[in-house]
């Protein structure tokens, strides 16, 4: 019998590898992942006494750890026939740490309203050997684009992003399963920057992932 590896555990098993081991030896070999951030300062929006620079630190973190860890994902399809509900979540493989060193703020600059910061992220060795094998493993893209509520502040965006995920996982699979499975498990990442905008009062994001599916479990026909 054939054993199948996920990409989670082939990332797992190049953490003492040569990737590694090179990065450690000399840090200004390591990728850096420059990123631009923005917050909208308006108060009414954000209610919860968070500072922009709070804000910019919060979602820079969490961009990062999806482009470097990603998430595992359970899907389960909406079926009015046999009344099910849809279900998409998201568990994370890993997090930028509060306070990481290697994380830096470059600059930032206000504009009509809206507070925008530029970061700097020079990956450490884990770090890069988990991106590095995304990149080796990972054969299936896909993008999505969905919106949230403005007035929800930071977390109407980052809800607007995670739909988007969820979206990209949607748009992957739909032609490849014209019946729709019960649960699909895998993990995803971001290939690139999620792109996020305003848009009529709401968040809009589009993202690019990369994904991996480890399990399709089709119904059962009697």
């Amino acid at each position: 019998m054939a054993t199948i590896f996920s990409l989670t555990a082939l990332v797992a098993l190049s953490l003492a590898g040569p990737l590694q081991d090179a990065a450690a030896r000399n840090p200004a070999s390591r990728e850096v992942i420059t990123l631009e951030i923005w917050t909208i300062e308006d108060t009414l929006i954000h209610q919860d006494g968070s500072s922009p620079e709070e804000r910019l630190l919060r979602e820079a973190r969490y961009t990062l750890s999806g482009m470097i860890y990603g998430w595992d994902f359970s899907y389960t399809p909406g079926d009015r026939l046999r009344q099910v509900e849809e279900l998409f979540h998201l568990e994370p493989l890993g997090t930028v740490p509060w306070g990481a060193p290697e994380l830096r703020l470059r600059e930032t600059r206000v504009r009509d309203g809206t507070r925008y910061g530029q970061f700097d992220y020079r990956l450490p060795p884990e770090a890069q050997a988990h991106r590095s094998q995304w990149e080796s493993f990972a054969s299936l893209h896909s993008s999505g684009t969905a919106r949230a509520d403005l007035l929800e502040g930071y977390q109407g965006k980052i809800a607007a992003l995670e739909k988007a995920l969820h979206q990209a996982v949607r748009e992957h699979l739909r032609p490849r399963h014209p019946n729709k499975p019960h649960q699909v498990r895998g993990s995803l990442v971001l290939s690139r920057p999620p792109r996020i905008r305003t848009v009529s009062g709401y968040y809009e994001a589009t993202v690019t992932i990369a994904l991996e599916i480890r399990d399709a479990t089709d119904y059962l026909l009697f």
